[in-house]
């Protein structure tokens, strides 16, 4: 019983660090294009083209984070379940 609760615990603290780094990605993922493309837009008086781009571009890299994250989520938990199933 006691061995589960570790795992459980384990499993608990995995998810949080994998939600925590996968919240600063998407933060960076998105802000940082769109940064660059307000940057081009004043740069070449084109507003608001390139920021719309760098938008597009940001929206597509969060999907990318939220997908490996969620590979790596689901990955992990079934390694951990196919060791509880194993002892």
């Amino acid at each position: 019983m006691s061995q589960k609760n570790d795992n459980n615990n384990k499993v608990q603290r995995l998810f949080a660090l994998s939600i925590t780094g996968m919240s600063i990605q998407l933060v960076i993922a998105i802000l940082l294009p769109l940064m660059i493309g307000m940057g081009l837009d004043n740069h070449f008086k084109s507003k608001p083209l390139y920021a719309l781009i760098g938008l597009l571009i940001g929206i597509s890299l969060a999907v990318v984070v939220v997908y490996r994250t969620y590979q790596a989520l689901t990955k992990n938990t079934l390694l951990d379940n196919k060791l509880e199933e194993k002892k």
